[in-house]
């Protein structure tokens, strides 16, 4: 089979110039897919989820929904590959598998674990640092199928045993 050739897009930020338009997409025929970095929402922030709901579907909704008439565009959206990370964070630091099943060890049954329903992500210990779940998986799979765009996992065999 041929190649594919794919591009990636760093998500548009509420209230900042957005870093690719539909517009821009559309005249990028010779990518066959692109990757929306719908994660590190927190960079330059440092406090928060990895990649709360809010932030996952304004990046998206921004690329594949027509603003003037709110229609989904099918044909764009099944170019996108919603970039889902396999890593979560403690303030801007990147927390790894194999950190978050020691924590999990040392914590033992005193864990604080919280289901933040906004964000649609999982929140840890006093420190509230973010690491994905099978929850937090399964909410950003059923969006990206909800919107016909596929996914794109980041750091693979950093995560969880489920994730490999």
């Amino acid at each position: 089979p041929p190649p594919v050739l794919i591009g990636i897009l760093a998500p548009n930020v509420q209230g900042r110039a957005p870093l690719a338009t539909r517009e821009m997409l559309a005249q990028l025929p010779s990518l066959d897919r692109f990757v929306l970095m719908a994660y590190d929402a927190v960079k330059g922030v440092g406090k928060g989820p990895n990649a709360p709901m809010p932030f996952v579907e304004y990046a998206a909704e921004s690329l594949v929904v027509d603003p003037a008439t709110g229609d989904l565009d099918r044909q764009l959206a099944s170019r996108l590959l919603l970039g889902v990370p396999f890593y979560g964070l403690k303030g801007t630091e990147p927390v790894i598998g194999t950190q978050f099943a020691q924590w999990l060890i040392s914590a033992g049954k005193s864990a604080k674990i919280h289901w933040d329903e906004e964000a649609q992500e999982h929140v840890f210990g006093r420190e509230a640092f973010s690491f994905p779940t099978l929850k937090f998986l399964d909410a950003r799979i059923r969006y990206a199928e909800e919107l016909g765009m596929g996914l794109s996992i980041w750091e693979l065999g950093q995560g969880m045993a489920f994730n490999n």
